[in-house]
């Protein structure tokens, strides 16, 4: 699921902004060309490896909130700062494009395929509950990429909890998940809701979190001339983020990373935090300890597009079936061109409504939420 950008943090990372829109334009794909085999009837490769930008975004959540967070740890209402913010900045949007699913089920339901209406997956959906079908298996929420934002909630929940208990959101996090994935294996689903939650890629939210650490260990050790390396491990992060050699290790580490995760090939979602949640681990933790080359190069229109990635994330859902029902009526059968029509008007679309629906919208929530406070 698409993060959205935060402006509580000292530190702008232009290069993991930039890297949201990439991971928005995999699952971009992933449903575009799935669209064109069940629309179109077309016989077009599904890309089922752009599922992995999921990933991506969980990684980049973790990095994210450990890093905009590090000023509230050692405040009495730092918790409820947080989630205040994290509810301003997902809740509304996710709220107004479920309820466009809703209404577009009632009355064109010819554009929502395979979209099922049920009283409590409705309810639940608008809850962030995960729901299970009759055969107990975990059903997709109204707006079907809002299963991502069930996990996203619960991270979020668990680190607004640790803020409030005075513990360290890093430790009390990875303690959490790993004792939900424990659970997961060495269990029953007795209680599907609860199971529901007990995912191995859970973890992903941990490793972005270890990003952030590393990298907030690096800023401090750059920031103390005096010190420098003073083990091994610091020379090594050294040689890495600062070295030509080390820069052609870490782009190396980054093509490997994004083929390992395009390599899909019907593995086990079990185990998808290891073959997409360890890669994008690697390319999270590359463009952040390069952040300071990177700004100087990533063109401004990238930034923003990144900017917008949360609103692409839910709103190409929209997008990319009304332009495969819109070229069907024209009689423009061509999945190349299908393909290329998502590509590029999803985003200027989603743009749109970053520009002038979601950023208005939250500018002034979180406007109202300060005065309150």
């Amino acid at each position: 699921m698409s993060i959205p950008p935060t402006s509580e943090h000292k530190q702008t990372y232009t290069g993991i902004q930039a890297l949201r829109f990439v991971a928005a334009m995999l699952v971009v794909l992933a449903h575009s060309t799935a669209m064109v085999n069940e629309r179109m009837h077309l016989d077009m490769f599904k890309w089922r490896a752009g599922w992995s930008g999921v990933d991506i975004f969980f990684v980049i959540s973790g990095f994210v909130m450990t890093i905009s967070s590090g000023g509230l740890t050692q405040r009495v209402d730092g918790w409820k700062i947080f989630i205040t913010r994290r509810l301003i900045r997902i809740v509304p949007l996710y709220w107004v494009a479920t309820t466009i699913k809703l209404a577009t089920i009632l009355v064109l339901p010819s554009l929502a395929l395979d979209s099922p209406l049920e009283l409590w997956n409705t309810i639940a959906s608008y809850l962030f509950f995960p729901t299970f079908d009759d055969k107990s298996l975990l059903a997709a929420p109204l707006l079907k990429v809002g299963w991502t934002l069930n996990y996203e909630m619960l991270f979020y929940a668990i680190f607004t909890l640790a803020l409030f208990l005075g513990q360290s959101p890093l430790k009390f996090t990875a303690v959490i998940f790993s004792l939900a994935v424990a659970i997961n294996i060495f269990s029953t689903p007795s209680v599907p809701l609860i199971y529901g939650f007990l995912e191995p890629i859970l973890m992903e939210f941990v490793m972005g979190m270890l990003v952030a650490k590393l990298c907030m260990h690096i800023n401090n050790m750059n920031a103390n001339v005096n010190t420098g390396a003073n083990n091994f491990i610091d020379t090594l992060l050294q040689f890495f983020s600062t070295t030509k050699v080390g820069a052609i290790i870490c782009v190396a580490a980054v093509v490997v990373s994004f083929t390992i995760m395009f390599n899909y090939a019907q593995q086990p979602m079990w185990w998808r935090w290891a073959y997409w949640g360890l890669p994008s681990m690697v390319i999270v933790a590359v463009i952040a300890l390069w952040e300071p080359a990177l700004r100087k190069v990533i063109p401004k229109l990238l930034a923003t597009l990144g900017d917008s990635s949360y609103s692409l994330y839910l709103f190409h859902t929209f997008t990319v079936p009304l332009l495969g029902t819109l070229m069907l009526k024209l009689k423009l059968v061509q999945p190349t061109l299908a393909l290329a029509a998502c590509i590029v008007i999803s985003p200027i679309a989603c743009l749109a409504i970053y520009n002038w629906f979601e950023l208005p919208m939250t500018t002034r929530l979180k406007r109202l939420a300060s005065f309150r406070q």
